[in-house]
């Protein structure tokens, strides 16, 4: 939707987005949704640039730190991939000991997750 107030869409897809938070830099947005799946789109048209299956449910909003988003799954699984329209590209993956619901919060070089 165009931010202005006119409630104007400027384009929509069938993706579906129920819990986890977008992400926006550069002109592009970043989606992880609750299936588990990564897109990146142009922002200003919709255009997708690519999508990938990280897998797992996800309800912790996905966190942009630098040039990396940081997803983590429910079961604790964290997926750092690299904000960029060209492709998915994996920077790693991290097993928690236990399952994180929700939002995390990053302070001073530490993430604070929520467990169930």
């Amino acid at each position: 939707m165009k931010a202005d107030g006119s409630g104007k869409t400027l384009w929509s897809n069938g993706n579906r987005v129920y819990i986890p938070s977008m992400l926006v830099q550069n002109g592009y947005l970043y989606v992880v949704n609750d299936a588990g799946m990564a897109y990146c789109y142009v922002m200003k048209t919709g255009e997708l640039r690519w999508e990938h299956k990280i897998g797992g449910k996800f309800t912790a909003f996905p966190v942009l730190v630098g040039e990396h988003i940081f997803a983590t799954s429910d079961r604790g699984v964290t997926t750092v991939f690299k904000a960029s329209p060209k492709s998915f590209e994996l920077v790693s993956e991290n097993t928690l000991d236990y399952n994180v619901v929700h939002a995390r919060v990053l302070w001073q070089s530490c993430i604070y997750a929520c467990s169930k």
